[in-house]
């Protein structure tokens, strides 16, 4: 036999979205409940439509534990989309207790987390071998725009129950080279630090590269009160076998059948286009991304973007039952996510390259050093940028200084100097002999640091009874975009 589908009158002329019969692996969200229903185009948790269904539990457990670094955006991603992706509309803004840990996760051009997640479930979900509509759901089942409104596209007929115990470890280094020696320490694989030996070999590393810890748990699952174990790698590992012995289980995921499961009449499309919900996937990834980055950036920053996050945050959660069906609203709520995360990045970008700066120093001369100018060369001398080419955030700019003399009797010299001035900080400085023939004197710094400060000065002279022709240029950026230490 075959059964008719009878698609609403709008769907003659205007196709939508065809819904899943089944949707799996749905991130457990605070307000659900067996046989809840769920609006797949709101995202909203609806009355039930069911009949309180008879589960029959999983019995055959299994468990595992996943290190990861994350230290960039790829790897964010990935992690967003293992923890906290939803499909259609649901689940997309709020994040369910086992993924609350994404909100702890931080890295930038010296920081990097280590995220440690064990896991115990059930294989599968605890499913009922049957499930009947309530009497009032019957009722109104022909009508498919009063039973969505009632019961919204889904009810949710199953769960699958487990523990989850995650520590992200938050590595925070000096400098950008400490923090590559660190993660170069354990090669292509994260420590396990969630063994003794691995915690152990982590804590040297750490303290052998002056890397600073902090480390934060997220526990679901479990019964009884935890006792105050320290939040270090030792103390973790205390707290998980603790958290070990004491796992209840609760529910992690759901399983959600479609409506046409139990009328097959009941037509699974809705009115919305699928790109809408990808609109949406997208719109909702940036979220996180713009909540992980603002989270990850120096003070001062953070609290110049609070309001923008805070206020982009709260039009996002307070309009995520409308925002599948008003186009203007989305497009403007990405507009601004667009652009409010590529200010952040900005800062991401502006402070790794600050910390490339800041690894040139050590290639400066010592104030007072005398470098004579032979006719082999060099001829130019570079220490730091003149250009970046790695990100448009960085916007460099140069102020360009010359001084020449013909010859007569004695030294011709001149000091070429920059600043000081709190506006502008100093990324590169090239020194420049223009004859080129070896006959140009000697130059020597003669402040203790160029790079990295406001202000600079080098020191040109002449030979004995000759000219000379030097140009020094120094090579700036805004100070107000790079308040990241000095």
């Amino acid at each position: 036999t075959t059964s008719t589908i009878n698609l609403p009158m709008e769907f003659q002329s205007n196709p939508g979205t065809h819904l899943d019969s089944t949707v799996s692996n749905i991130p457990w969200g605070d307000a659900f409940n067996i046989g809840a229903g769920i609006n797949a185009v709101t995202g909203e948790v609806m009355a039930s439509a069911v009949e309180k269904p008879d589960l029959k539990d999983q019995t055959v457990k299994r468990s595992n534990i996943i290190y990861r670094f994350i230290k960039s955006e790829t790897e964010l991603d990935k992690e967003i989309e293992v923890s906290a992706k939803g499909k259609y509309n649901i689940e997309g803004v709020t994040l369910s207790a086992s993924a609350s840990y994404l909100n702890k996760i931080k890295f930038s051009a010296t920081s990097v987390s280590l995220v440690a997640h064990y896991e115990s479930s059930y294989s599968g979900y605890d499913l009922a071998d049957q499930y009947a509509l309530t009497a009032q759901a019957k009722g109104i089942i022909g009508d498919h725009d009063k039973f969505r409104s009632t019961f919204g596209d889904y009810f949710i007929a199953g769960r699958q129950r487990g523990s989850t115990f995650t520590a992200v470890y938050r590595c925070e280094a000096s400098t950008t080279e400490t923090l590559d020696k660190f993660l170069g320490s354990f090669g292509a694989d994260a420590p396990k630090v969630f063994s003794a030996e691995g915690s152990t070999k982590f804590e040297s590393s750490a303290k052998e590269n002056n890397i600073s810890i902090s480390i934060d748990i997220d526990m679901n699952g479990y019964e009884g009160t935890p006792p105050d174990f320290p939040t270090t790698p030792e103390g973790i590992i205390q707290t998980l076998n603790w958290f070990q012995k004491n796992e209840k289980g609760a529910p992690v995921r759901a399983e959600l059948y479609h409506y046409s499961h139990l009328d097959p009449n009941f037509s699974p499309y809705v009115s919305i286009a699928p790109d809408v919900f990808v609109a949406l996937s997208q719109l909702y990834s940036k979220r996180w991304k713009i909540l992980d980055a603002w989270n990850s950036i120096p003070d001062y920053y953070h609290k110049k973007f609070s309001d923008q996050v805070n206020n982009f945050n709260n039009k996002v959660m307070a309009n995520s039952n409308n925002l599948a069906t008003d186009a203007e609203l989305r497009a403007s709520l990405q507009k601004e996510a667009d652009s409010l995360y590529n200010d952040l990045n900005n800062v991401v970008e502006r402070q790794l390259f600050f910390y490339e700066v800041k690894q040139k120093i050590s290639t400066e001369p010592q104030k007072g050093s005398v470098i004579e100018e032979q006719a082999n060369g060099p001829h130019i001398w570079l220490y730091g940028f003149e250009s970046y080419s790695k990100s448009p955030a960085v916007k460099i700019n140069s102020d360009s200084q010359h001084y020449s003399e013909s010859w007569h009797i004695g030294w011709r010299e001149h000091t070429f100097e920059f600043g000081p001035n709190d506006s502008r900080l100093i990324v590169g400085w090239k020194v420049i002999a223009n004859w080129n023939d070896g006959t140009d004197g000697s130059w020597e710094k003669t402040v203790d640091r160029i790079l990295l400060n406001n202000q600079g000065a080098v020191h040109v002279k002449s030979q004995y009874d000759r000219g000379c022709d030097w140009s020094c240029i120094f090579y700036y950026v805004d100070k107000i975009d790079y308040e990241f230490g000095s």
